[in-house]
């Protein structure tokens, strides 16, 4: 039982895989422009992690993390479009200041788009 168990995780783990490649793929051939960061908003949550105490007990260790979301627009052929991109795992205010410094409200950026459905688009650092 336990074989077919992992072989049936195997597969839906190379699905995934393959999926994301073609994904990668697709995504090597869209068009790139520029667009404005519009909007950003931090998020506070908490985050753990486990570990073990030397009598064997698994405990866990919890920490505050931030999140930033931040949204932008671009435009094609005249007509607007949106997206957005988030950055977790900050660890505390400074580093959250330093990121939003980065990416202040107004900043140009580049953004990647298909373009048969610019509505289907990511940021590119």
């Amino acid at each position: 039982m336990k074989n077919i168990i992992n072989i049936v995780i195997g597969i839906v783990i190379c699905g995934f895989l393959i999926k994301f490649c073609n994904r990668q793929m697709e995504m090597s051939s869209w068009e790139s422009t520029t667009g404005n960061l519009v909007s950003y908003n931090v998020e506070k949550y908490r985050d753990s992690t486990s570990y073990k105490t030397n009598d064997g007990k698994t405990k866990k260790k919890w920490k505050n993390e931030y999140r930033i979301r931040f949204s932008y627009t671009f435009k094609v052929d005249q007509a607007s479009y949106s997206g957005n991109f988030k950055v977790d795992n900050l660890h505390d205010t400074s580093s959250v200041n330093r990121t939003i410094s980065r990416y202040p409200e107004g900043k140009v950026i580049n953004i990647t788009f298909d373009p048969n459905n610019p509505s289907d688009n990511v940021f590119k650092s």
